[in-house]
């Protein structure tokens, strides 16, 4: 990781998916190399890598469900639940296209819209880690998670 971001630069927005070794990637950067915006995938280091991402000068954070691209909060909102419900009435499958931010995402595959256009609110570090310590404990987490982070 260093190699490329010597070689390449820093990128404005680095989304990280190395499929259980984002740690490689996240450790690797630094405060004088850092983006100004970080996704990475949620595993077990995920309390390690946030509090490095803070350590470099990341101020605040999101955890988004992948498969409807919501931030944690609002992944069961109201209109959400009514709008699937409506979906299986009718007699149709979970819709795989999930329209956010004027665009349509395929869940499960995408990413969702860039972290500064993304649902929902942002946090500090630790409330960020209480939160999913919370939605862990309380069975709230289905499916794929990512952590953005800012960095301002």
């Amino acid at each position: 990781m260093e190699r490329v971001l010597d070689q390449h630069g820093v990128p404005y927005y680095m989304k990280v998916d190395i499929e259980s070794a984002d740690r490689l990637a996240v450790l690797a950067l630094t405060p004088e190399k850092r983006p100004n915006y970080l996704s990475f995938e949620i595993s077990a280091d995920v309390e390690e890598l946030v509090t490095h991402a803070e350590r470099i000068g990341f101020t605040r954070f999101k955890i988004m469900n992948q498969n409807s691209f919501r931030e944690l909060a609002n992944q069961y909102s109201l209109w959400d639940r009514g709008r699937l419900r409506l979906v299986r009435y009718l007699g149709y499958a979970e819709p795989r296209l999930v329209k956010r931010d004027g665009r349509f995402f395929v869940s499960g595959i995408s990413s969702g819209p860039v972290p500064w256009r993304s649902d929902g609110k942002w946090y500090s570090a630790e409330e960020t880690l209480q939160r999913w310590r919370d939605a862990r404990a309380g069975d709230a987490v289905h499916g794929w998670y990512d952590v953005h982070a800012a960095a301002d």
